[in-house]
C-alpha cells in the first residue's frame, strides 16, 4: 500500500466555509476584517502607551529642558500621548456603538440573536475546505477517500474544540468590559477629553469630575496592560490566527532607544532661558 502526504493550506478567504451561505461567509469575513483592523490600532496604542510609559520613568530629560521652551513642548508632547492612549483604548476595546470597531461591538454582535453570527464564524473557522491531502501513489481509491474524509472529520473536531474553548474563556472574562477601570477610562474619555481645556498639569480637568478622583498618568497603561491578553483572545478567536507576540518586543524597544538618544541629545541644548 502507497503512502500519502498530508499538508494544510487555507485557500483565499473567499473559498472558506462553503457549507455556508453567500450571505453567512460575507458576515464571517466582515468579522474577521474587523479583527484585522483592531490588530492595526491595538498596534497603534502600544506604541502610545511604551512612549508614555517612557515619560514617566524618565526623570533626567525634564530636568534637563527645565527653564527652556524646548520644556513646553515635553509637556504637552506628555500628555497628547495621554490623551492618545485614553482615547484609542475607549475606540478599540470598550465602544459599543454599531458602528466602531471594537472589542466590545465585536462580542456584542457574537452574541446577538442567540448567538447566530458566533455560530456563523464557528462554522467558517472549522470548515475543512481548505484542508488538502496530496496523495503521493495509491491505486486504492476507495482508501483514499477514506482518508481524506477522516483527515476532514478529525480538523473540524479539533477546530470546534478549539473554538468552543477559547469563547467560554472569553466569556468568562468579559467582566473587564464593564469594570471599574474600564468605567473610569471612559467616563475620563466622554467627560474631560471630549471637552478637553488645557492646564499645566493636564490632570486637574480629570480630578475635578465626579467618579474620576485620583485618576492618575499610569491609568490607561495600567488598562491597557490588563486588556491586551482579552483583546489577543478576541482576535484569535475571529481570525483564528495568533497575534504577532514579537512586535511588542519590538515596540518596547524602539520606544526605550526614542527616549535615549532624545537624552543625549540635551547635552547639545544651549543654556537654559528662563521664562
Amino acid at each position: 500500500m502507497a503512502g500519502y502526504i498530508e499538508s494544510t493550506a487555507w485557500m483565499e478567504a473567499e473559498n472558506m466555509g462553503m457549507s455556508l451561505t453567500r450571505g453567512e461567509r460575507t458576515v464571517a469575513q466582515q468579522l474577521i476584517a474587523e479583527a484585522l483592523e483592531l490588530e492595526k490600532r491595538f498596534s497603534m496604542t502600544e506604541y502610545a502607551v511604551e512612549l508614555l510609559e517612557q515619560t514617566l520613568g524618565n526623570d533626567e530629560l525634564p530636568e534637563a529642558l527645565t527653564g527652556t521652551y524646548e520644556s513646553h513642548a515635553f509637556t504637552h508632547l506628555q500628555f497628547f500621548l495621554f490623551k492618545e492612549v485614553i482615547t484609542s483604548l475607549c475606540a478599540g476595546v470598550l465602544d459599543n456603538d454599531r458602528r466602531s470597531v471594537s472589542v466590545r461591538k465585536i462580542l456584542r454582535q457574537l452574541r446577538a440573536d442567540n448567538g447566530r453570527d458566533k455560530q456563523i464564524l464557528r462554522e467558517y473557522q472549522s470548515d475543512p475546505c481548505g484542508l488538502t491531502i496530496e496523495i503521493a501513489t495509491s491505486s486504492d481509491s476507495t482508501l483514499n477517500e477514506t482518508t481524506i474524509a477522516q483527515q476532514r472529520d478529525n480538523y473540524r473536531s479539533r477546530a470546534v474544540t478549539r473554538f468552543d474553548e477559547l469563547w467560554d474563556r472569553i466569556e468568562s472574562c468579559s467582566c473587564i468590559l464593564s469594570g471599574d477601570a474600564a468605567r473610569r477610562l471612559t467616563l475620563a474619555r466622554n467627560k474631560v477629553i471630549a471637552h478637553f481645556d488645557a492646564t499645566e498639569t493636564g490632570l486637574h480637568d480629570f480630578a475635578s469630575v465626579e467618579g474620576l478622583e485620583g485618576f492618575s498618568w499610569s491609568e490607561p497603561i495600567e488598562f491597557f496592560r490588563l486588556i491586551r491578553g482579552f483583546a489577543y483572545g478576541v482576535y484569535l478567536l475571529i481570525t483564528g490566527t495568533e497575534w504577532d507576540s514579537e512586535s511588542s518586543k519590538t515596540t518596547r524597544f524602539y520606544a526605550a532607544s526614542f527616549w535615549e538618544r532624545v537624552r543625549k541629545g540635551t547635552s547639545a541644548l544651549e543654556p537654559p532661558v528662563l521664562y
